[in-house]
């Protein structure tokens, strides 16, 4: 018959890969050994940000810190950092009196999966009417919003003091080809998008439930990505 492949074929096939895997030192134990140091220096930089007055927190993703690279691949780090003094509001009851507040708001120019993030003042559970800085950018109605170009602004402007090479990719800002920092804000509540996301037919067993409901509370991002068309 065209196109059969048989059963035995994909065991076969499946050790002598679990071989090469092991030469080029890609085992279980180096693997494990790869996700707790990469989790350690997660808490590392976290404590040391803290310590030094900053509000952010720092996680590791990617093929590093997943344990899916080897030496020589030039794989470099990818790191999150959240930015946990702000409060992202899903809607005017998430107001946290004091704070940076910023309401998340489904514009009809938005992508799948975008929100424009609106400035509320942190005195009053209402709009700020008055632009506090340049990343505060006034639509045709008068709504005051954050600029997802803080970052690569205040980045691109480091780099031309010191400089340094400025290195944009997506979301990503660095000044070097070893890392790729991604700014974020963490969501109070999940979005509607990611709620989908759990209810969707899943194909056999996979994502397992348990995977599911840790997803769900570890909850999500929102990060400085544009338009798909821009």
């Amino acid at each position: 018959m065209a196109g059969y492949v048989p059963e035995w074929f994909y065991n076969v096939m499946s050790l002598r890969l679990i071989a090469a895997l092991e030469d080029l030192g890609v085992t279980e134990l180096i693997i494990g050994r790869r996700r707790h140091a990469f989790l350690q220096d997660e808490s590392t930089s976290t404590w040391r940000e803290q310590i030094c007055g900053g509000p952010c927190v720092l996680y590791h993703f990617g093929s590093m810190t997943e344990g899916t690279t080897t030496p020589r691949m030039g794989s470099d780090i990818d790191t999150l950092y959240c930015n946990d003094s702000i409060n992202i509001m899903s809607g005017r009851p998430d107001w946290k009196s004091g704070r940076w507040n910023l309401l998340m708001v489904k514009h009809a120019t938005c992508s799948p999966q975008h929100y424009r993030l609106q400035e509320i003042r942190p005195d009053l559970p209402l709009p700020l009417t008055v632009p506090f800085d340049e990343f505060c950018v006034r639509d045709a109605d008068g709504r005051i919003y954050r600029s997802n170009r803080v970052v690569g602004t205040n980045v691109r402007r480091f780099a031309a003091d010191t400089n340094m090479p400025y290195l944009n990719a997506g979301p990503s800002h660095s000044l070097s080809q070893m890392y790729d920092f991604v700014d974020a804000y963490r969501c109070g509540t999940l979005p509607v998008e990611c709620e989908s996301w759990f209810t969707r037919p899943r194909l056999g067993i996979w994502p397992t439930l348990e995977m599911l409901q840790t997803a769900r509370e570890l909850g999500c991002f929102l990060i400085p990505d544009g338009h798909c068309n821009s």
